[in-house]
């Protein structure tokens, strides 16, 4: 009984590392290869999964909602609307892409958190704001700026028409890994980081300065998400492993937004769009649609608003909240929000070359367990009897156990292609065997035909000889030979000699 509790663990145990791949990152993973060529990873995905996504980018939009009419709760994305959205769950053919619902649906959180640092000249708008954004593993600071202004014909307001945004983004140490700082011997000079590589602290630190602060003239870490990371920025990641201690980070990248009105309602935008994009072009530019779903109290401000940001890599979701407004209450002081994302999924079919190796070797692993563990009995049929059915039960958990954890990675298609592939090795091979079969019995077939007809050829002689014999009777007491049919001439037998006088 343990032995049969330890081979059933050992079967779960493979479903679970095949399951468990895709959930060591943050999205379901399935396809880690992709990760080496961020510029092109969308494309590697695709290639992996041989064009057969299925992205529902109807699903979970805001982008269409009127400003100031818009209910938080009609746009509230399901799960499974959201799996449709994302690629994992298909309304046709190939109807199954692998992840949900076999898992959780992967969402990444974002706290986002804004402050005005300088009021326009009219005093009806913000003229300069502070942006930043928190994750598990990044964060992201920056500021806007309005470029151009203009005026409601209803109530002569000004509010500002076009503006921009520039922010750093920086990955954050993971928990293995140090926090090293320009101050430290262990400071390495070789990790690059795109526009900031060449950066070198120039500000005494008895101003307490950091770079953020040189950077964005106002920043305020008491104003901001994340304020740690930010305050000692910047920083390099240091990790000790078997292979010595070395910097491992962090990814630093630039990004900018350039963001237009879209509709004003007495001088408020309610409504507005951006286009997000990074100085690399290492990620996918970003189309971002923000609508107003209320004012303020008196009318003057948006108070509320939602967005809607979709990209080829991934779409988000955000929803904001009005903590403090201006003195004048014409615009609102301090932002918080709450965004949440989800990468788009990809099937990946060329699990199937794995599939297709472990499948095979599935039994023999099995096998070969039960005769290292002594559940192999000759001598005994009942426990020979027992260990066979252990070996079938175990077989066959384990290739059903497979086959769902590579569907989970591949999706429908995978199972299509394995279960194609299987089928035509066993046509093969039974084409090859009966061919071989053939190569035998023919041979065979034409001796046994070769053998009959010479035993047929000798009962005709025979018969021919009878019928010979007999006509010639006559002729034997002569002492003459006589020739057969064949051919062949009969010596007669002597005549015995004649008796003495």
């Amino acid at each position: 009984m343990a032995r049969g509790k330890a081979l059933g663990a050992a079967v779960a145990a493979v479903v679970v590392l095949l399951a468990g791949y895709a959930e060591c990152a943050e999205r379901f993973e399935n396809a880690e290869v992709c990760l080496y060529d961020a510029k092109n990873e969308v494309n590697c995905r695709q290639t992996m999964g041989w064009g057969l996504q299925c992205h529902k980018r109807s699903l979970c939009r805001t982008k269409d909602a009127t400003p100031l009419e818009a209910d938080l709760e009609e746009y509230d994305c399901s799960e499974e609307d959201a799996a449709k959205r994302a690629g994992h769950v298909c309304d046709g053919f190939p109807w199954y892409n692998g992840g949900y619902p076999l898992t959780k649906l992967y969402w990444d959180s974002e706290i986002e958190q804004s402050e005005c640092l300088e009021e326009s000249a009219s005093g009806a708008y913000c003229h300069r704001w502070l942006a930043t954004e928190d994750s598990p593993d990044e964060w992201e600071a920056g500021t806007c700026e309005c470029k151009s202004a203009a005026t409601s014909a209803s109530t002569n307001r000004e509010y500002c028409k076009e503006w921009t945004c520039e922010q750093i983004e920086v990955s954050k140490c993971k928990r293995h890994q140090a926090y090293v700082d320009q101050g430290s011997s262990r400071w390495s000079g070789r990790w690059g980081w795109g526009r900031h590589s060449r950066w070198r602290w120039n500000v005494p630190r008895a101003e307490q300065k950091t770079w953020l602060q040189e950077r964005f003239p106002g920043y305020q870490h008491n104003i901001s998400v994340g304020a740690y990371e930010m305050s000692i920025f910047p920083y390099q990641c240091y990790q000790c492993d078997d292979d010595g201690c070395h910097i491992r980070g962090p990814e630093v990248e630039s990004e900018r937004a350039e963001c237009e009105c879209k509709v004003e309602y007495g001088g408020i935008c309610v409504k507005w769009y951006c286009r997000e994009y990074d100085d690399a072009g290492l990620a996918d530019p970003e189309d971002e649609w923000y609508t107003a779903t209320s004012l303020s109290p008196d009318g003057k401000s948006v108070q509320a608003w939602i967005g809607d940001i979709d990209s080829q890599s991934e779409f988000e979701h955000s929803a904001c909240q009005c903590q403090a407004y201006s003195a004048s209450g014409l615009y609102c002081q301090r932002w918080g929000c709450v965004e949440r994302g989800m990468a788009y999924h990809f099937p990946n079919v060329f699990w199937v070359l794995l599939h297709l190796f472990l499948c095979p070797i599935w039994p023999f692993l099995v096998g070969l367990a039960m005769v290292v563990t002594g559940m192999v009995d000759g001598d005994n049929l009942c426990h020979s009897a027992c260990a066979f059915c252990t070996f079938t039960s175990a077989t066959f958990l384990g290739l059903a156990g497979m086959a769902i954890g590579f569907a989970l990675l591949g999706g429908v298609m995978e199972v299509i292609v394995f279960h194609g592939i299987f089928i035509l090795v066993i046509a093969l091979l039974f084409m090859m065997s009966d061919r071989k079969e053939k190569q035998t019995v023919i041979p065979r077939m034409l001796s046994r035909v070769q053998t009959m007809k010479i035993r047929t050829r000798g009962k005709k002689h025979r018969k021919l000889s009878r019928s010979s014999s007999s006509s010639s009777n006559g002729q034997r007491g002569n002492g003459g030979d006589v020739e057969l049919v064949t051919g062949h001439p009969v010596a007669q037998a002597p005549a015995p000699p004649a008796a003495p006088a």
